[in-house]
């Protein structure tokens, strides 16, 4: 039943062939925001009878959001293990492991940064924070524990004011390598952090999302 209204949901917002129309409600975790609206704004030109809504959160509270019918896609962290059956993935890029130091602290292996100075640490809770301590287990490193925050930018602030160091995923997006305030540093042979585009396997906007996925490729290949 779902699949037949989807369709014929489907077929009211086609009022042309190639022409697409209707509400279509996204999300993003914030690191992502601005590709996705960049994609959308692109698909928008060519489709100017599409709605598009952005909102961004916590990739959980997004996952769950696409699984309730509130959002028809988002771009969240692809954790491992099972997922709602509902839902389907596509990935759309990693992002490495990194230590992220302020430019003037000394030239030091990772694990003598790690351990010299005060290691600001992303939420322990979240997948995130787990990628994290994993790679710390990596370098076998003891840091020491100053401060835990949630936010990446909020962090890589407070190293770029040379309040200490921190290890995190490099976001896409970020200008982190090119910042003379900082100095980054890829920590080899760990997990990346997996970004992916979720929406529901019955979802109505199904061309929609496809476009959408098609516009965030295009960008990542220019970027």
């Amino acid at each position: 039943m779902r699949k037949l209204v989807a369709t014929y949901e489907q077929t009211l917002q086609a009022p042309a062939a190639g022409i697409m129309s209707g509400t279509v409600h996204l999300g993003a975790v914030v690191s992502a925001v601005r590709p996705l609206i960049q994609a959308t704004l692109a698909l928008k030109r060519r489709h100017p009878l599409l709605e598009l809504h952005v909102s961004a959160a916590k990739s959980m509270e997004l996952v769950a959001r696409v699984a309730g019918g509130e959002l028809d896609a988002a771009i969240a962290v692809r954790e491992p293990g099972p997922h709602h059956p509902d839902l389907g993935w596509t990935a759309l890029y990693g992002e490495p492991m990194v230590l992220v130091a302020p430019r003037k602290a000394e030239e030091a292996p990772l694990r003598t940064l790690l351990q010299r100075h005060p290691f600001i640490r992303f939420d322990h809770t979240q997948h995130t924070g787990q990628l994290v301590e994993r790679a710390l287990r990596k370098l076998r490193a003891a840091p020491q524990e100053f401060l835990e925050l949630n936010a990446i930018e909020s962090i890589v602030e407070l190293v770029r004011s040379g309040l200490g160091v921190t290890v995190l995923p490099q976001l896409r997006e970020s200008r982190w390598s090119a910042d003379a305030r900082l100095r980054v540093l890829e920590i080899p042979n760990t997990e990346e952090r997996r970004i992916a585009l979720v929406q529901r396997r019955d979802g109505a906007n199904a061309p929609v999302v496809g476009a959408l996925v098609q516009a965030l490729t295009l960008a990542g290949h220019e970027g």
